[in-house]
């Protein structure tokens, strides 16, 4: 029960998300879940992974036991695997509460304002932002394009993309 090993398997954990071994992420933060059940660290990595994975509703109950266990800037992707599930007013209340917190991050506010925009909340994006964040979501939607995340992120980028051609 070493917390340096814990620490390494949800490294391995969120390393494995981003080389898209999705079924060896998951398999990586279960360990370290089992060692430690309530540490944020675990279960915010166990909520990418199974966002990532495309499991929306599972994804949200551990991005919000990694909240209430003391890693409040997870509300973004809590907001975002909300936003997947269609629950609006949980998504809306998510995006609101962090968007000040985001803004020094344009990939995240990106998502945040257009899928506030997509729920009927606000204005959308500037041009500006979309070509500052738009980068990282079509990455993303190629790295997960075999999973119901992956397709649900392209249909953003396409949507994204339509924009920018409006102006």
């Amino acid at each position: 029960n070493d917390q340096r090993y814990i620490d390494a398997l949800t490294l391995l954990a969120n390393t494995y998300r981003h080389l898209w071994l999705l079924e060896q992420s998951y398999q990586a933060v279960s360990q370290a879940l089992e060692l430690k059940p309530d540490y944020h660290y675990v279960l915010y990595g166990m909520g990418r992974t199974l966002l990532a994975m495309g499991q929306y509703a599972d994804a949200s109950n551990f991005i919000t036991k990694a909240l209430f266990s003391g890693a409040p800037v997870v509300k973004f992707d809590l907001g975002h695997s909300l936003y997947r599930q269609n629950k609006i007013n949980e998504a809306k209340q998510n995006f609101l509460e962090v968007i000040d917190i985001i803004k020094d991050e344009p990939y995240q506010l990106l998502l945040a304002q257009y899928c506030l925009v997509q729920m009927g909340e606000g204005q959308g994006p500037d041009m500006q932002l979309i070509q500052q964040g738009l980068p990282h979501w079509k990455a993303t939607a190629e790295k997960f394009s075999n999973t119901p995340y992956g397709t649900a992120i392209q249909a953003d980028v396409d949507t994204l993309n339509s924009w920018l051609k409006e102006t």
